[in-house]
């Protein structure tokens, strides 16, 4: 029922606040509304804002934590890394071997640009550490980092732990090969111009943005390297119209995030390409849909189109500053998603995102419905079996204090027995529940149907009314929903 999606939205490079708070959305709106399950690549993992922001806070931070348990988030293996733990250590040496030869980060080397500080080398040891020994004491011990920083560190090295060994939160390496970036950048440059003639305000821009990005592919040496293409792109800037650069900068990204797109198992993608080594199907749809979109959130989001990556470590950068969706509304639902994933069979065809989409939206209605009617049923149950000792309890002190003779004290006393075999009866039948069956305690089972209620008014009366459409939807008349 579920489709695994990987969102443009979570990019790296889209990082000024209402792009974090987009990406945000679009995330929720993936998982809660539509009831996918969303699939982040290595480098979102440590790039990635908009990801990364519910660290900010504990309990958006748990209830991330639950979402990979369960399998609704999901981490792309990719390359000769097998888990989170290998590829973040490896990129803490490199910047290890970057501050130990007193040089900055290299260009293309990943720099944690989402952490909301910049560690020191001490502290990155004690990073490596916590995560390649379980030594978190030494992370919690930092005084170099208080407050919200060492916060964010022990939650960050806690969600790296927990991909590596969650077998939920693996997404499976993809056997075949992908499409590189120098693919899809080509058939851009070669039929872009007659394929996207519907955006024509756009377009008139694209003989000028070709012969930049011609140029600046010939001083690349690492044409796969996003951060090598902006850097000539940023000095194209002093020479070039802004909006040549723009949709320059624009046709890069979006080529990235097809390529990683493409390297992912099982993805479901809003393109048809049948052929592995060409562009068909409609592509050129999407690809047109998913740049003017994208060209109008450079110019209107606070996208700065000079610079790899934002710097948040500007004092004047905040995640508190981004709203964030109302993640805990989710948690009534972890133990229906984990059951859920558990049961996907991934040998079938893999559908794009849009084919049967009423049908999954309304499967996916009918999935939250049954949950919410299990944990009504399981209270019901609870309760007529509360009703059941009471009545057998009470019968039975009856027998002992429903004459006249018996004084107070006797009433009293079996009054106190009838409260301890209440209690007795109730947990005896709690722990052969719990034994023999999933279901869970009359507490959770309340908590559940409350989180639930609770969870309808923000989620599907508020998120929905103000918030819903960051996630991409492709119509077929090639009109984005």
């Amino acid at each position: 029922m579920r489709k695994l999606v990987y969102l443009y939205e979570l990019d790296s490079v889209r990082n000024s606040p209402k792009e974090i708070e987009a990406g945000q959305n679009a995330l929720f709106e993936e998982i809660a509304l539509n009831g996918n399950a969303v699939v982040i690549s290595f480098n979102q993992l440590i790039d990635s804002h908009a990801f990364l922001a519910t660290l900010d806070q504990e309990k958006t931070s748990d209830v991330m934590m639950n979402l990979f348990k369960a399998g609704v988030l999901k981490l792309s293996l990719y390359g000769d890394k097998r888990t989170a733990s290998q590829y973040v250590i490896e990129s803490i040496d490199k910047i290890l071997k970057s501050i130990s030869q007193e040089e900055s980060v290299k260009q293309g080397t990943f720099i944690f640009s989402a952490f909301p500080f910049t560690p020191d080398k001490d502290t990155w040891v004690k990073i490596r550490n916590a995560i390649m020994y379980g030594d978190i004491h030494g992370v919690k011990e930092d005084s170099k980092n208080e407050g919200k920083n060492k916060e964010f560190l022990i939650r960050y090295v806690n969600l790296i732990r927990l991909l590596s060994t969650s077998e939920l939160a693996r997404n499976p390496k993809k056997e075949s090969e992908g499409k590189t970036f120098d693919h899809f950048m080509e058939e851009i440059l070669t039929n872009g111009e007659d394929n996207c003639s519907s955006i024509p305000d756009i377009m008139k821009w694209f003989p000028l943005t070709s012969d930049i990005l011609k140029e600046a592919r010939r001083s690349i040496v690492a044409i796969s390297d996003r951060s090598n293409w902006r850097t000539a792109l940023s000095l194209s800037l002093q020479q070039k119209p802004m909006e040549s650069v723009r949709l320059a900068v624009a046709i890069v990204d979006l080529c990235y995030c097809y390529t990683v797109e493409d390297s992912i198992n099982n993805v479901s993608k809003h393109y048809d390409s049948h052929d592995s080594k060409t562009l068909d199907g409609n592509f050129w749809e999407v690809f047109q849909d998913r740049l003017e979109r994208y060209w109008k959130d450079l110019e209107v989001k606070g996208h700065d189109i000079c610079v790899h990556y934002r710097d948040t470590h500007d004092p004047k950068f905040a995640y508190t500053d981004v709203k964030l969706p109302p993640w805990k509304s989710l948690n009534w639902m972890m133990e229906g998603f984990e059951k859920r994933e558990k049961s996907v069979h991934t040998d079938h065809k893999v559908e794009t995102y849009e084919e049967n989409l009423e049908k999954h939206g309304i499967e996916w209605k009918q999935l939250r419905r049954s949950w919410f009617c299990k944990y009504l049923g399981i209270a019901f149950v609870y309760i007529v079996i509360f009703i059941l000792i009471s009545l057998a309890v009470d019968y039975i002190s009856r027998q002992f204090t429903g004459t006249q003779e018996h004084g107070l004290l006797l009433r009293g006393f079996w009054a106190s027995v009838s409260i301890l075999l209440f209690g007795s009866i109730t947990c005896f039948i709690h722990k052969v529940i719990s034994k023999f069956s999933k279901i869970p305690d009359i507490i959770g089972c309340f908590g559940n149907i409350f989180g639930a209620l609770w969870g309808f008014f923000r989620i599907y009366l508020i998120f929905w009314w103000f918030k819903r459409g960051s996630a991409y939807k492709h119509s077929q008349q090639g009109q984005r929903k």
